[in-house]
């Protein structure tokens, strides 16, 4: 097992992302550490990693919190007696530009979603360092690179864990502590992928469209990821954004736009406009 034996926080490990990631690590011999805000899912989480013979538990924690933090850290290390792998999964968005925002939900969302991943990186380390090295995932996002709109705290955000990530890896990679960054696209939790399909189709399509490989993400694809860069197989992978985006983020806005443009039209290929015709694609 790819994780035989080693120790994981995954913090966030109630959300949408977290749990499959908790279980997949669970699968390949982790002793996983759940750490959420919310109790009950949480402890649903470790209640079905131990159902299938996972090892878990479940540490209630407030991810803004250097105390809290470092009290995960602590009892995570009392109980399977070290730390290898930190998963920094928890964030925050809230919905509007720069004028629609408030104080309040632009302060909660940098917090929650880069505050955090400093709070968890300073708790962690020392920890990692007495284990002899050690792995940490930070979870950025495509909306990075390609911000929806009225975003501005979440893109802003999740552009810092990016950075954030390539600076932690060049302080610590020395140590023996690699960090890696995940950026998702469009992630829809097992549960409601049929149910999303079928009750709304068109939206649904849409979203399809845009990526080159015709579907949307499932958890399961973020799962694999982390479990790759939290593993002794990443030995030599520091410091990069793992754009696990179904390849939405490689396109021109052209591309993105009109997913004709991919599907089918070729160099010379001709289509009638108006009265006349042109050439789509032809020597420059």
């Amino acid at each position: 097992m790819r994780l035989s034996d080693k120790v994981a926080i995954v913090i966030g490990g109630a959300g949408n992302i977290g749990p499959t990631i908790a279980a997949v690590f669970a699968r390949e011999g982790a002793n996983v550490v759940v750490a959420d805000v919310k109790q009950e899912p949480g402890e649903a989480v470790v209640a079905a990693i131990t159902a299938a013979d996972g090892i878990a538990t479940f540490v209630r924690t407030d991810v803004t919190s250097l105390a809290e933090t470092e009290r995960l850290v602590a009892a995570t290390v009392a109980t399977y007696g070290r730390l290898d792998v930190l998963v920094c999964g928890a964030y925050w968005q809230e919905i509007g530009n720069a004028l629609e925002l408030s104080e309040e939900g632009w302060n909660r969302s940098i917090d929650v979603s880069l505050k955090g991943i400093w709070l968890r990186a300073r708790a962690g380390i020392p920890a990692m360092l007495q284990s002899g090295g050690g792995s940490i995932v930070t979870i950025a996002s495509v909306q990075a690179i390609m911000p929806y709109p009225r975003r501005v705290a979440y893109a802003a955000a999740k552009g810092g864990v990016s950075t954030l990530t390539r600076e932690l890896a060049l302080d610590w990679g020395p140590r023996g502590i690699r960090v890696n960054a995940i950026s998702p696209g469009v992630i829809v939790p097992s549960e409601r992928w049929e149910k999303a399909r079928l009750e709304q189709a068109e939206e649904w399509r849409l979203r399809t469209q845009c990526y080159p490989i015709d579907r949307i993400g499932r958890p399961e694809d973020v799962a694999y990821a982390a479990l790759y860069l939290a593993s002794d197989e990443a030995a030599f992978v520091n410091g990069v954004n793992l754009m696990v985006d179904g390849g939405v983020s490689i396109q021109s806005a052209e591309a993105l736009v009109a997913p004709a443009l991919r599907r089918g039209w070729r160099p010379g290929q001709l289509r009638e406009v108006g009265d006349s015709t042109e050439v789509i694609g032809g020597s420059a």
